[in-house]
């Protein structure tokens, strides 16, 4: 018998009721929960959790988590929970936008969204997350407290993830975007392109980041949109200041709109297959879609200097005001 795995399969939903009974019964969890994902050291109060939270737009979150800041606000945590799962498009982004639907009900005043999964998973991962943790933090938690049969589940999923999970990596998708974004981070580094992962041949959004440490303001290079655009993510209620902030680039071609919770302004750009074309065949059109991403960059520091802000230090409200 004691070679025998001690759960016939471990499945997702089955880490979702442990999580969730473990946020119910354990401060010291929520405690280290909050500690990692805020990284800093949290004391809280435990306010609910709950499983399999639906959005009628927007879909599911595994677990939200809910809890008093020191400030007495409700906070929350929008959990994704992945074994070996294949990634879903977009599915971080569609957490924000949970995360920001929450606020307009005033269920909290602020949320982090996570991504729980294997080390393994998390390596290929290119959705946006506020935070990640490996099941293997969750298993040396556990076994740091004793948790014995907790700690085997965990160890259990990590190893159905080795055993089973084989993410659909597209060799051509993911040596493409690497060649992307070495070019561009070698040659054009004002545009802090994101770092190269794997990527699935569906995932061909390519993320730069030129305002940081605000991530909330990004430029994307939509391959398969063939358009550039600058996100604003959780700023449509902003739509109208932002339109008008910049209305004088309008006659460039610049498209305003909404987007979901989010407000986006696209230029075109040459058509690119990351599936089928060499860098080097395309690189032309990568300098043309380059330059229409800078000349984004350049927009937003400008409307940042009519307002009498330096690109170093902005924050998020300064868009709002």
């Amino acid at each position: 018998m004691q070679e025998l795995n001690f759960i016939q399969s471990v499945q997702e939903r089955d880490i979702d009721l442990m999580l969730l009974e473990e946020c119910h019964t354990s401060m010291a969890f929520c405690n280290w929960l909050v500690s990692r994902v805020y990284e800093f050291p949290h004391t809280v109060e435990f306010v609910g959790a709950w499983h399999s939270v639906i959005h009628n737009q927007y879909g599911e979150s595994d677990l939200v988590v809910i809890f008093n800041d020191n400030d007495g606000s409700h906070q929350a945590i929008l959990i994704e929970n992945k074994i070996d799962a294949t990634p879903q498009q977009q599915q971080g982004l569609r957490y924000r936008y949970r995360g920001e639907h929450g606020i307009e009900q005033g269920y909290w005043v602020d949320f982090r969204t996570c991504l729980l999964a294997p080390q393994k998973y998390l390596t290929s991962n290119n959705e946006p997350y506020d935070k990640t943790i490996a099941y293997e933090e969750l298993m040396a938690y556990f076994v740091a407290q004793g948790a014995w049969y907790r700690a085997r589940l965990m160890a259990e999923s990590i190893s159905k993830q080795r055993r089973g999970y084989q993410p659909s990596i597209s060799p051509e998708v993911t040596e493409f975007a690497r060649s992307y974004l070495e070019f561009a981070k070698r040659y054009h580094p004002e545009l802090n392109p994101e770092t190269p992962k794997n990527r699935a041949a569906g995932h061909s959004w390519l993320h730069f980041y030129p305002l940081l440490p605000n991530k909330q303001i990004c430029i994307v290079h939509q391959l398969a949109g063939s358009l550039v655009k600058i996100m604003f993510l959780g700023a449509a209620e902003q739509l109208d200041m932002l339109t008008q902030a910049f209305g004088a680039y309008a006659s460039t071609g610049l498209m305003i709109k909404r987007s979901g919770k989010s407000v986006v302004m696209e230029l075109p750009t040459p058509p690119i297959d990351p599936f089928k074309d060499k860098f080097e065949d395309v690189q032309p059109q990568v300098q043309q879609s380059i330059a229409q991403a800078k000349k984004l960059r350049q927009m937003l520091i400008q409307v940042l200097a009519d307002k009498g802000i330096a690109a170093s230090n902005i924050q998020a409200s300064d868009w709002y005001s």
